[in-house]
């Protein structure tokens, strides 16, 4: 009998066989395309002239860690699916922060990268040379790994009023921060969530966790979440069969994923918090208990456009849809919405990241449509095979 590491690696297997074939096929059209069109095709195939000269070539990765990651955060999607590494093994189908860490560090002791690791190292300068070498900071390198993630500076909204409220204000990435009141007052603790992403949903389990699980904890006259969304984001259930298919499913047939949660998920109640938009369209967030929560009041859900803070409340207005009142109801335009004044004790900003810059990377690796994030394959330069973006 094969064991969980058995089979986690020959789905790792599969899934690498799988994507070799995507790229093999799209490579063959576009050589296609290329000749029907008479346009020429970019051959991204590096040259012997732009192989490294040495047999031990020197790599520089730039970046790595969990910057912006709380403990509590975990995979999106089941650990069968991000396996970084044949040796990797997740002791939980869905294994948090720590024990990502964890799986990262043993390869990192593995391969003997403890002393080729420098922390605290800001990179100024990342230049090519003519001999298809690379200067970082003046040392020379065969090739260039840039691993900056997604995630930069956090983006914070300045909405009016903000400095008169006296509330806790705190960034979602920052939830090991937060501290709630254990046990939680006689009229309740109050937390208004701005977004409706992940980030969003990963404060209701944060909260959930600091209670040890027990929903009952939550509603209102305890502690009540509301989450204020401009947008509804797709939510589907954990689970290995449907974790599958929405990771495999080609756009064009996301019609298929839709009408399944729209009947089976979301249901006639939550209909109107169900996207408008293609399933395709966005990563989906994972969360078997979330919408559970909304349908039996215990976590609020509102889509509008927030107004205004005043001293230990949030204004909200052009209210679409709003959990307390409008089940098995569906939305409103916006111009038709009400406006609703929220209390609160603390606000949450799940309004996620700006996107890394790369002004350490010199102009000239840049030059006519391929310019970042419009990279070929989605990583590379393709003037400069030796280089490689892993921040998509």
């Amino acid at each position: 009998m094969f064991g969980l590491f058995s089979i986690s690696s020959l789905a790792t297997t599969l899934i690498s066989f799988l994507v070799f074939i995507n790229v093999t096929i799209a490579t063959w059209l576009s050589l296609l395309l290329s000749y029907v069109t008479n346009i020429p095709y970019l051959n991204f195939l590096p040259r012997d002239e732009d192989m490294p000269k040495t047999a031990r070539p020197r790599v520089a990765v730039i970046g790595g860690g969990d910057h912006g990651v709380n403990t509590s955060s975990c995979l999106q999607f089941q650990a069968l699916f991000y396996r970084f590494h044949p040796i990797v093994k997740f002791g939980t189908a869905f294994p948090k922060r720590d024990e990502i860490v964890h799986e990262l560090k043993r390869i990192w002791r593995t391969y003997d990268l403890v002393r080729r690791t420098r922390f605290n190292t800001l990179v100024k300068s990342v230049k090519p040379l003519p001999d298809n070498t690379w200067s970082v900071d003046g040392e020379i390198f065969d090739g260039v790994i840039v691993a900056v993630g997604t995630c930069g500076e956090e983006m914070t909204p300045e909405f009016k009023g903000i400095e008169n409220f006296k509330g806790f204000k705190i960034h979602s990435s920052k939830l090991d921060d937060l501290d709630l009141p254990d046990p939680a007052p006689e009229k309740g603790f109050k937390i208004v969530v701005f977004g409706s992403g992940a980030s969003a949903v990963e404060v209701v389990d944060y909260v959930l966790e600091k209670v040890d699980w027990a929903e009952r904890e939550l509603g209102p006259g305890k502690i009540e979440i509301t989450i204020v969304a401009r947008h509804d984001k797709w939510i589907i259930p954990r689970g290995i069969i449907v974790d599958a298919i929405a990771s495999m499913l080609p756009p064009a047939l996301g019609f298929l994923m839709e009408r399944f949660l729209r009947v089976f998920w979301y249901g006639r109640d939550l209909k109107g918090m169900t996207p408008t938009k293609p399933f395709a369209a966005s990563t989906p967030c994972l969360n078997t208990r979330y919408l559970s929560l909304i349908r039996n009041g215990q976590v609020r859900y509102i889509r509008g456009s927030i107004d205004t803070l005043s001293t230990d409340s949030v204004r909200i207005t052009n209210v679409e849809w709003d959990s307390r009142t409008d089940l098995n109801k569906p939305g409103v335009a916006a111009e038709q919405g009400k406006t609703v004044d929220v209390k609160a004790d603390g606000v949450v900003f799940a309004t996620g990241f700006r996107k890394p810059e790369l002004k350490f990377v010199s102009k000239e690796v840049w030059g006519g449509e391929f310019e970042p994030p419009n990279l070929h394959m989605v990583a590379f330069p393709p003037r400069y095979p030796t280089l490689m973006f892993l921040n998509d």
